[in-house]
């Protein structure tokens, strides 16, 4: 499945993952997509900073070459490495990191309640995605996206839309809260963000 740049569920964790680049203060970042929309998105998040994107293509290069304040390059595998790679949604791909010290991604979890809704879809659980990146990479979880105990809020939130107006919105909104879950259910959430560290 491949991500709209543009959904709700890829902004979000595209604000999570760039609040955890801009804490280490990388100078040039690789953004790792051959998606041009998600580079574009992920862009708009950057522009402010005062980096240099290496991207994947010439074609990315281009078409972020129209948004302001954005300087990108063609990455250029006889260079060395990035300060930081950024994946989104992009280690599904296949992409791998080129010995970066550090890596942000963002994956689809395998083991979340969206295999349920579609059982032939075959997607690896985080645990597989994580452990693909060992041992180059030390792999931290940083949080996790639509666990199952904001899908149960919100079915909650649903059974009451009709019945209890006033119930139903502080409902919805208690749910809305815990859309980013930092504790031991972002095993089971749909979106998982993790940090990677460059181990040798």
């Amino acid at each position: 499945m491949v991500a709209n740049p543009y959904s709700n569920e890829v902004r979000y964790s595209l604000g999570l993952m760039l609040h955890h680049l801009d804490a280490a203060r990388p100078r040039r970042v690789r953004l790792a997509t051959h998606c041009v929309e998600m580079a574009r998105s992920a862009a708009r998040f950057l522009c402010h900073s005062q980096l240099t994107l290496e991207v994947e293509s010439a074609t990315i290069r281009d078409a972020l070459g129209e948004i302001p304040k954005v300087a990108a390059e063609v990455r250029d595998p006889q260079r060395s490495p990035a300060d930081a790679a950024l994946f989104p949604f992009s280690l599904e791909e296949g992409l791998r990191p080129a010995g970066e010290p550090l890596l942000v991604a963002a994956s689809y979890n395998g083991l979340s309640y969206k295999r349920l809704l579609y059982p032939r879809q075959r997607r690896p659980g985080i645990f597989a995605t994580m452990a693909a990146l060992r041992p180059a990479y030390c792999t931290q979880p940083l949080a996790g996206l639509y666990s199952p105990r904001f899908i149960l809020g919100l079915a909650l939130a649903k059974m009451l839309e009709g019945r209890d107006s006033a119930r139903y919105f502080a409902q919805e909104d208690r749910t809305m809260r815990r859309l980013i879950d930092t504790g031991p259910l972002w095993r089971f959430s749909y979106i998982v963000i993790f940090t990677g560290h460059r181990t040798a």
